[in-house]
């Protein structure tokens, strides 16, 4: 009894500490979303000062805002995991007891693991192919795979952290018999 209530305790200390993680992750993602939608606004701004007032565009603008975009998006899916913001279709669940609620959602967190894994495998392919090439308009030479294949990877990841948390905590309500509702990491303000 005295073991079983150590076990438990350590869970759910080990949990904090990842909850705790995910929150400092999930601020650093929001940052680099906002300083990634700001490279835009202020690089479009820039080419509509140089290609309208100065008669002589910037080449890069286009390239440089397509990464942002891309880098921005990416991190925000994990982000979005974190204060539970992706769609979700309750049709059938409304009509399940809160346990079997979080029976399936641990189940298809353990889903979603495995789904990021492959993501992430198949990534690590799609970036060594794309490593061949390189930016054209950049005033920087770098890889496209840093623009277009690098973020999926990243994301994946970052989204896997943030399930296998959300999994584990389902699981530990599931089987503490404190089930209450969907786990959020970070709550929506």
């Amino acid at each position: 009894m005295i073991l079983l209530n150590v076990k438990r305790l350590i869970m759910d200390i080990f949990l904090f500490r990842y909850r705790q993680f995910l929150v400092y992750l999930g601020k650093l993602e929001l940052l680099l979303g906002v300083v990634f939608l700001g490279a835009i606004v202020v690089s479009i701004t820039l080419q509509i000062f140089f290609r309208y007032v100065l008669q002589s565009p910037l080449i890069w603008v286009i390239e440089f805002s397509t990464g942002c975009f891309i880098w921005g998006s990416f991190l925000c899916v994990s982000y979005a995991l974190k204060k539970k913001r992706h769609i979700t279709i309750t049709t059938f669940t409304i009509y399940m007891s809160a346990h079997a609620r979080a029976v399936l959602r641990a189940v298809a967190y353990l889903i979603m693991n495995i789904l990021l894994i492959v993501i992430a495998i198949y990534a690590l392919k799609i970036i060594e192919l794309e490593g061949r090439t390189t930016t054209i308009s950049l005033p920087i030479t770098i890889s496209k795979s840093w623009l277009f294949s690098v973020p999926i990877l990243t994301s994946s990841i970052l989204s896997l952290i943030t399930c296998v948390y959300l999994m584990l905590a389902e699981v530990r309500a599931v089987i503490s018999g404190k089930v209450s509702g969907p786990i959020i990491v970070i709550p929506n303000d």
